[in-house]
């Protein structure tokens, strides 16, 4: 995951949030942390007719199938309204798993596969975050997942293997913008999305392209407060 984009979308948040009211002691009480548990899943296919280049009008049939899946169980500290794993040590679990196949008249075309797999510690401080806006009355959720495997490129028949390379294979990544509840102690929600795979050639006839998004998440906040004081976040403005 780009976690340098994460954190400037955070501090994006935290520097809207110029017009938080705060307390009469001129501070605001936070959770020192949130700890529980984000899952995503990911389907979908896309089919068209491709016109051949240069073959007189002979199209041939595209299909292109996506599965990923993904749950991330973290303990996530608090800094100034925004939520992430810890950077020197992370405690971020979980398993996620990734498929693309393509298919050409129904032989296989590239195949890019990670099969079910630990996350991967070294990305975990970009696998999940929340995001606190106290002026918008908001929080953001923020999951963004990724699993190493190959990326299998088949020759035209679909019978042989021309080349397969390691990769890294990014899963959607969602953030979701919600209402700010008014008990902080449980941030809970579940949202299902729907898409396209991909944007398609004008030339292409299609005959499906959709994506469906499932993402549910359940953080339950520490008993141990933070008093985050205004001139603090004066100073960060």
């Amino acid at each position: 995951m780009k976690r340098h984009s994460i954190l400037t979308f955070g501090l994006l948040i935290l520097f809207s949030g110029s017009n938080i009211v705060f307390g009469d002691s001129g501070t605001i009480s936070l959770p020192l942390s949130y700890e529980g548990s984000a899952s995503l899943k990911v389907t979908g296919t896309y089919r068209s007719s491709i016109p051949e280049p240069g073959n007189n009008g002979v199209s041939y049939d595209y299909e292109e199938t996506i599965e990923e899946n993904g749950k991330v169980n973290a303990l996530l500290t608090g800094n100034y309204l925004i939520y992430m794993p810890a950077i020197d040590k992370p405690l971020v679990t979980g398993v996620v798993n990734y498929q693309r196949l393509s298919y050409r008249d129904g032989k296989p075309l590239t195949a890019d596969i990670a099969p079910s797999q630990n996350i991967n510690s070294q990305y975990s401080q970009g696998a999940v975050g929340l995001y606190i806006n106290y002026a918008a009355k908001t929080y953001t959720i923020s999951v963004g997942l990724g699993a190493e495997g190959d990326s299998t490129l088949f020759n035209s028949t679909g019978e042989k293997v021309e080349g397969k390379t390691k990769k890294r294979f990014e899963l959607n990544k969602i953030e979701l913008t919600l209402p700010l509840p008014q008990d902080l102690k449980v941030l809970k929600g579940s949202k299902t999305l729907a898409d396209v795979i991909k944007n398609p050639d004008a030339s292409h006839q299609v005959l499906k392209n959709e994506k469906i998004i499932e993402i549910a998440w359940e953080f339950t906040a520490s008993i141990e407060k933070v008093d985050l004081p205004e001139q603090n976040l004066d100073r960060m403005n």
